[in-house]
């Protein structure tokens, strides 16, 4: 069941599901980013950010995954966190805009539903060569 607050507990089962995108990350940013001009992640249902204990949601996940290897890519980062509800959004947009972002990351935290979103970010098949992308949609 989806919560009704803007934050909410971290189940475990969602602790899990973090631990392998934190260990995927750091293994395929600093992959990606030392070939492709641009790797770009686009994260489907983002939420909040964070959980009601202060726990990092995936976008912090993965910004930090980066953050970590910033120095080392070749070029630069694009996030995309895509968040249909309004209040959550808000709290993920405050989140990204208190922290100490590297020169080559752009981030945008959407306030929109992800199907029209996606449409209209991403062209039609090919997707430009140039970016390596990851996306994450549960």
């Amino acid at each position: 069941m989806t919560p009704r607050k803007t934050v909410w507990p971290l189940e475990p089962h969602t602790r899990g599901k973090h631990e392998v995108l934190r260990h995927y990350l750091a293994a395929w940013f600093p992959i990606l980013g030392s070939f492709a001009g641009r790797v770009a992640f686009i994260d489907g249902f983002a939420g909040p950010g964070q959980y009601e204990g202060g726990e990092p949601g995936s976008p912090l996940i993965a910004f930090e995954a980066f953050r970590k290897h910033a120095s080392k890519l070749k070029g630069e980062a694009a996030f995309l966190f895509i968040e249909e509800k309004a209040d959550r959004a808000e709290h993920l947009r405050r989140l990204i805009e208190s922290a100490d972002k590297p020169k080559n990351c752009k981030i945008e935290v959407a306030t929109a539903d992800f199907e029209k979103k996606m449409t209209a970010v991403l062209p039609p098949v090919p997707i430009i060569r140039e970016t390596a992308s990851l996306v994450r949609l549960v």
